[in-house]
């Protein structure tokens, strides 16, 4: 998109007032918070598993090689999905904390 000029500009801001705002119910998440932990989680589980695979081939081998590269990528998304993970926390409220029972809170 494109947002030359100044109503384009105020669509923009339109746009993402609207994108954050879309999960409005406090109990739970957002879309786009939850959708982001699970592409973390299948990230880790790529990266744990290109290094079990990595493991099972013959040392030398291109493969190998080829394991450990997926792996290196494998973490370098991990990052960036947790630096935007982070910044959509910041940016995007979560859901209000859960009352404890009294003998919980001591």
């Amino acid at each position: 998109m494109h947002y030359g000029s100044l109503s384009s500009l105020q669509k923009f801001s339109k746009d993402l007032h609207y994108f954050l705002r879309v999960n409005m119910n406090r109990n739970s998440y957002h879309p786009f918070q939850v959708w982001i932990h699970w592409i973390v989680f299948l990230l880790v589980v790529a990266s744990i598993a290109s290094v079990q695979l990595h493991e099972l081939m013959p040392k030398g081998s291109e493969i190998r090689a080829t394991f450990v590269r997926i792996h290196m990528l494998m973490g370098q998304l991990i990052f960036i999905s947790v630096v935007i993970r982070v910044l959509a926390r910041f940016l995007i409220k979560g859901p209000e904390p859960v009352q404890m029972p009294q003998w919980q809170t001591g």
